[in-house]
């Protein structure tokens, strides 16, 4: 049995851009994380690779992203540059029917110039890498105390990588009070 996006408890807005962007029906693990991700839940996701987990963890950070407030709401990471590069471009697809939500990167291997010119733009949503957020944090160009949602996305994998410390490091500077969801 197929569920419909417009059958999801989701914005008018968002259900406007899933159709403009030729989404109609939601996969398996979106039908099953929105509405847990918009009541607030944490969870843990798994699902094959093209199923569509970005836009599971993404339409609920960005409908509940309080755009009038100028600070970071979102937190996103993943275990590499590419990943995050992708997650970033998915976003702003959604995004671009929400002019007034700011989205960035952090990933190594950029200049820390157009990064600090981003952090400093406040973004709403920060999709990044562990270590080169961890950079801002040290350089106190970035702050987290804010996060409302905090998504690891190839959880599984940021792991097996040796991320442990580096992922504990960054949960400190977040709220204790957050949402917290784990893909894979």
């Amino acid at each position: 049995m197929s569920i419909l996006f417009n059958d999801l408890p989701i914005l008018d807005t968002t259900k406007e851009a899933l159709e403009q962007l030729g989404f109609a029906e939601a996969t398996p693990i979106q039908a099953l994380a929105i509405p847990k991700m918009i009541e607030g839940l944490d969870l843990i996701g798994q699902a094959q690779t093209g199923t569509g987990k970005t836009f599971a963890f993404a339409i609920p950070m960005v409908e509940k992203t309080d755009t009038t407030k100028k600070v970071t709401q979102g937190l996103i990471l993943t275990p590499t540059r590419e990943l995050t590069m992708q997650v970033y471009k998915e976003i702003l697809k959604l995004v671009k029917f929400y002019p007034s939500l700011k989205v960035t990167t952090i990933v190594g291997g950029e200049s820390y110039d157009k990064q600090f010119r981003e952090l400093a733009k406040n973004p709403h949503i920060i999709v990044a890498t562990p270590g080169r957020i961890i950079d801002h944090i040290d350089r106190k160009t970035v702050d987290l105390s804010n996060v409302k949602t905090l998504t690891l996305d190839e959880a599984d994998e940021m792991l097996k990588m040796g991320f442990q410390e580096d992922l504990e490091r960054i949960l400190q500077t977040l709220p204790e009070e957050r949402q917290t969801v784990l893909f894979s």
